[in-house]
């Protein structure tokens, strides 16, 4: 069985568009959104394949079952600035997440190891959706995604940047 705790990441990077931000873009660094690399088509978001990876993606009848895809395909969504799109992927990950989570998938033996990747992914998944709003202006709904990715207990450092260069645009 696959080692779920050596997932790989990999972060995209998405300028905000508001016009006060875009002021100060050339001294706060882009939100980054995190990609599983090692996971549906990845690395086809990864080598800027959006549009390949949301054909594979979109058509796959795997996908609504597998936060995985869900939450690259919001990815390559954002990337081709389908925020519609990409919050919806994004929506649906977190909703399948927290059913999992909640359901306490998993065996007994692996089950608190499977309850902590879930969480990871959670955790991207919430900070992903946070710099969709971000990126759309809508710094208040993107904080309170930040900050539920914090509020997970695994490693956030992703959301905490992500918090970070909102606080920034914001000053």
């Amino acid at each position: 069985m696959k080692n779920f705790l050596s997932l790989i990441v990999t972060t995209a990077v998405l300028l905000p568009f508001s016009a006060s931000a875009l002021a100060d873009s050339a001294q706060v660094p882009p939100y980054a959104m995190t990609v599983l690399i090692d996971q549906a088509h990845g690395k086809k978001i990864v080598n800027g394949s959006f549009e390949r990876a949301i054909s594979k993606l979109a058509s796959n009848a795997k996908t609504p079952s597998r936060h995985q895809s869900l939450s690259n395909l919001c990815v390559a969504y954002a990337k081709t600035r389908e925020f519609d799109k990409a919050l919806r992927s994004c929506d649906a990950a977190i909703v399948l997440l927290q059913t999992r989570i909640a359901q306490g998938e998993g065996r007994r033996s692996r089950k608190e190891e499977n309850r902590r990747v879930l969480e990871s992914d959670l955790s991207i998944a919430l900070s992903n959706r946070g710099v969709i709003f971000a990126v759309r202006g809508d710094l208040d709904r993107a904080r309170e995604y930040f900050q539920a990715a914090i509020d997970l207990p695994v490693d956030h450092s992703r959301a905490d940047d992500n918090l970070r260069r909102l606080a920034a645009i914001e000053s």
